[in-house]
């Protein structure tokens, strides 16, 4: 009998590229095959976006894309699409499961447990139930890995869907996030820590490490890369961190583009974004 095949079609940001990973490293310890998303396969798993109205009908093509040319196939949802519009997505043919944010860890034992094709099953809830935190990173699908570092955001901005389809913010313990970031760096990989509101977690906890003299702590990897956070978080003392000038060439920062800088422009869709990355050696002067 040939192994079950599954396949994973990712939208959106790095935080869903690094959930999908780990989901499909799921799959294969129980036994399916993982293929390229234009492959046949008995399981279609897609982890969506909404941060736009265009993010949505993107999924919703892709939903009917893959029950198209597979229809026999399994198809399961989740993602900030599946967790805004559970029953619109639920009402597309093809669809068999759709699973909120607080439900994507359970994907796997969920998708096993389905005998088949059928009326779409549900799992949803609303913003103020979003309390768990899906420890996630990508391995092996690029040379540098995506470790998620925080979920969720406590801003609630009329233009942002972040809030909404992740809940409020939260993170992982710091212990267990050295534990998972040494494990990628054992495997040879660069780690990127990527985070939906990286300020609150990455600069009000991580760094407040660094200030208390554990910069060594973080100092297992060739290279970590904070993704994305906003400079009026970091904290008064960073600059005279113990041993921070040592990180200084392992260490790097996104910021956002509203500062002046050496800054390179980039086009997604039909918006345009600017991105600046500095080190930390820039940010102590």
């Amino acid at each position: 009998m040939q192994p079950r095949r599954v396949n994973f079609h990712t939208l959106g940001c790095k935080l869903n590229f690094s959930e999908s990973s780990t989901l499909a490293r799921e799959f294969e310890r129980g036994g399916f095959v993982r293929v390229a998303p234009t492959a046949e396969a008995d399981i279609c798993v897609i982890n969506s976006c909404s941060v736009t109205e265009h993010a949505d009908k993107k999924c919703r093509n892709l939903i009917r894309k893959l029950h198209r040319r597979n229809p026999a196939a399994i198809i399961a949802v989740t993602g900030c699409y599946a967790q805004l519009k559970p029953q619109e997505i639920a009402g597309i043919e093809g669809v068999d499961i759709v699973l909120s944010n607080n439900d994507k860890g359970a994907l796997f034992k969920r998708v096993v447990e389905l005998s088949g094709k059928g009326r779409a099953q549900v799992y949803s809830c609303d913003t103020a139930s979003l309390t768990s935190f899906f420890a996630a990173f990508s391995s092996g699908d690029r040379t540098r890995a995506f470790l998620k570092v925080q979920d969720g955001c406590d801003y609630c901005c009329s233009y942002c869907t972040i809030h909404y389809a992740r809940g409020g913010s939260r993170n992982q313990p710091i212990a267990d996030l050295v534990a998972e970031a040494r494990q990628i760096a054992a495997g040879g990989q660069k780690v990127t820590c990527f985070a939906a509101c990286a300020g609150v977690y990455v600069i009000g906890e991580c760094l407040s490490r660094l200030t208390k003299g554990n910069v060594s702590s973080l100092m297992f990897a060739s290279a970590i890369f904070l993704f994305g956070f906003w400079l009026n978080i970091l904290p008064d003392n960073v600059t005279s961190a113990p041993g921070l000038a040592a990180a200084m060439s392992n260490f790097g920062v996104g910021l956002p583009s509203s500062m002046e800088g050496p800054m390179a422009s980039f086009t997604s869709g039909h918006r345009r974004f600017t991105a600046w990355a500095i080190t930390w050696e820039q940010v102590c002067q």
